[in-house]
This record gives C-alpha cells, sequence and structure tokens, in this order.
C-alpha cells in the first residue's frame, strides 16, 4: 500500500491513478473530502484532513510501503516559510511515528540552495528535515517548473496573444509536465529496492524553452 499527500493535486492525482491502474492499493491524503470522493475505488481509500495534524497524518502513513510527500500550496498562508516549515514538522514527526522507511518527496529545481529562491527555500528545509530521519531512504525529486502553469494565462494568451509573468520573455528554462513528473514518482514508488539511502533525481523535461516559445505553442 503506498500513502500519496496531494491526491487531489496536479502530480498526486495521476500518481494515485497510476498506482491504482496498476492494482496498487492507495491510501489518498489531502484536505477535501469533496474532492477525494471521486477518485474513491477498489484500490484507492480516502483520508481527508490537515496535513498539519501529525496525528492524522501518522494514522495516513501507517502500513505504507512507501509515502509520496509534498508541501501542498497554501495561498492563504501569510507566510509561506512559516507553513512550510509546520507542514515539514508535521510530515517528519509523522513518518517516524509511522516507521516509514521509504519516500518520494517532491522538491523543485533550486531545492539544493539554502536561500535567496522564495518559496522554494521552503522545499529545500523539508529535503533537509527527510534527510535528517535515521533509517528513512529518501528520493527527493527536484522538478522543473510545471508546463500546466501556463494554463493560468490561457484567456490573455487567447485574447491579446500575450502572456503575463514577472520572468523575460527570452529566458530559457526547463519546463515538464506533470504527468511526466507523476510517471517517473510512481515508478520509483513501486520499486521497492530503489532509492537507497537518500538521493536526487532533476526532472527537467524535454528541453528548456523561453515563455514566448512555450505561449506560442499554447496559442497556437
Amino acid at each position: 500500500m503506498y500513502t500519496i499527500l496531494g491526491a487531489t493535486g496536479k502530480v498526486g492525482k495521476k500518481i494515485v491513478e497510476t498506482l491504482a491502474a496498476q492494482g496498487e492499493k492507495v491510501r489518498m491524503v489531502a484536505r477535501s473530502e469533496d474532492r477525494l470522493r471521486p477518485l474513491v475505488g477498489k484500490y484507492a481509500e480516502a483520508f481527508a484532513g490537515d496535513i498539519l495534524d501529525t496525528e492524522f497524518l501518522t494514522q495516513a502513513f501507517t502500513g505504507a510501503d512507501a509515502v509520496f510527500t509534498l508541501i501542498p500550496p497554501n495561498y492563504t498562508a501569510g507566510n509561506f516559510l512559516s507553513y512550510a516549515d509546520k507542514v515539514g514538522e508535521s510530515i517528519a514527526k509523522a513518518l517516524q511515528d509511522a516507521k516509514i522507511t521509504r519516500v518520494v518527496n517532491l522538491s523543485s529545481v533550486g531545492g539544493e540552495l539554502t536561500s535567496g529562491t522564495g518559496p522554494i527555500t521552503g522545499l529545500h528545509r523539508l529535503e533537509e528535515r527527510l534527510n535528517r530521519i535515521k533509517g528513512l531512504n529518501v528520493l527527493h525529486l527536484r522538478a522543473a517548473y510545471f508546463m500546466e502553469n501556463l494554463l493560468g494565462g490561457i484567456e490573455l494568451i487567447r485574447t491579446k496573444g500575450i502572456n503575463g509573468s514577472a520572468v523575460r520573455g527570452d529566458l530559457r528554462m526547463p519546463m515538464i509536465a506533470t504527468r511526466d513528473i507523476a510517471a517517473f514518482a510512481a515508478e520509483r514508488l513501486l520499486k521497492r529496492r530503489d532509492n537507497a539511502g537518500t538521493s536526487t533525481a532533476n526532472l527537467l523535461g524535454p528541453r528548456d524553452l523561453t515563455l514566448a516559445e512555450a505561449t506560442t505553442t499554447v496559442g497556437i
């Protein structure tokens, strides 16, 4: 059985679908019971609750062969790093209490940096917390910019032929589809002898793109 955090999100949902399609038991963890309900099936059970509730999280982790972890977005958090620290503490404590030995953790490009990366600093701190857990085998997935993020500007692209962003339009950067992240994560969760110790994988997509190129492609 596998426990998946963020099971209704862009990556987590696809991991659930991939594992369940292969007949693997999945425990889905998310905030909203209503959003989890449509995903419940023969191989998938719902655990709705607060990720900051360590006791709840321990119950969700208990008995799992491996756990997929991440810090769910929280757009109402006044201080994201403070929120990320609290989530990280809850996850780390629950993993230890549930005696989990294998984790695939969703991080980000730049997750190796201690500062200067904005919200990604919170993902770095989670990496460090997990690395300190004795006996835990953890694989950190340092994923590039999600291609699906472009969909947030689809109306502007459609009506004005432009895309608004704080990033320069001619700056090349790695981009990856969430389905590709999910496929890689599911594969690693299933490899019970994989990710021994602490390791990382950079998920960068097929090639670097500029936002101008990506916007043109979306607008076609």
